[in-house]
């Protein structure tokens, strides 16, 4: 999956006025959800490529991802271990988004 990400130095947003850090922060939503739709988008054009030349992709099952997730888990937490101090929450909540 392809990404794009821009980054923001802090404290020059904070030198901001608020209305223009509300318009910095509502372009960057705006920007999310077209970059998302892009690379949905896109990952599907790739597939098809893919597909055309005789390549098959399946959706993965309930069992391979519980037992990649189970694999994994160890490197999770030794990432938490260093992670920022709101990282356990971020993850919990992704696992709650994803049912996993």
């Amino acid at each position: 999956m392809a990404t794009d990400l821009i980054t923001v130095n802090l404290d020059e947003f904070n030198k901001l006025d608020k209305e223009t850090q509300e318009a910095v922060i509502q372009a960057g939503k705006d920007m999310e959800a077209a970059m998302w739709e892009k690379v949905a988008n896109l990952d599907k054009e790739k597939e098809k490529i893919v597909n055309d030349n005789g390549i098959t992709t399946l959706e993965p099952s309930k069992d391979f991802l519980e037992e990649l997730s189970e694999v994994t888990e160890g490197i999770r937490q030794d990432w938490l271990k260093t992670a920022p101090a709101d990282a356990q929450e971020i993850v919990d909540k992704f696992k709650d988004e994803v049912g996993r």
